[in-house]
């Protein structure tokens, strides 16, 4: 439990955005990791992607948007993989760090 309260107090500590977003995106592929590799031993992880890819991923075709419009704040939160989530994660902290500079939290 002491994993969980520092994360608690890390996420409360500060009025820095760009690393509370980090925090949560890396929360998240965590979850969705540990919910992959379960299901994986259970032999349901193509259902777990379809349904992602469904309904959390943006859809490429304008219609698949409409009937899903929520994928356009989900999809910021799925990576397909660590280096996915790292590459994200290094460009959200330096680009969010300059735009921080500037317009404040």
């Amino acid at each position: 439990m002491a994993m969980m309260d520092k994360l608690k107090q890390e996420f409360n500590r500060g009025n820095n955005m760009v690393r509370k977003l980090i925090l949560v995106n890396v929360s998240f592929f965590v979850l969705f990791q540990l919910v992959r590799a379960l299901l994986f031993m259970g032999g349901s992880e193509a259902t777990f992607y379809t349904y992602i890819s469904s309904n959390l991923m943006l859809p490429l075709s304008l219609s698949g948007f409409l009937k899903a419009p929520w994928t356009l704040i989900t999809h910021m939160f799925l990576h397909l993989g660590i280096w996915h989530l790292v590459f994200n994660m290094l460009t959200l902290f330096w680009m969010g760090s300059n735009f921080q500079d500037y317009s404040g939290n």
